[in-house]
């Protein structure tokens, strides 16, 4: 009684399969059932707002002294 209860278990698995792959427009690529893993860097926003604020400071303070250097040159 065990296998029969398997067997129709594994049917019905079967049938869900071919309705899936129906659905899917017959495409049998394992990449249109297997979700791809996400292996993108977690990038924390705060950190990288920081980051380009000081940046905006030494690039404002690096062209105001190149502009200091420059003004008797003009």
């Amino acid at each position: 009684m065990e296998y029969m209860a398997t067997s129709t278990q594994q049917k019905q698995e079967l049938f869900k399969t071919i309705w899936a792959i129906a659905d899917n427009g017959y495409n049998l690529s394992v990449n249109s059932y297997v979700e791809q893993e996400d292996t993108r860097e977690e990038i924390n926003i705060e950190e990288l707002k920081a980051r380009i604020k000081e940046l905006r400071v030494t690039t404002n303070r690096l062209f105001d002294e190149i502009d200091a250097l420059t003004k008797n040159i003009r």
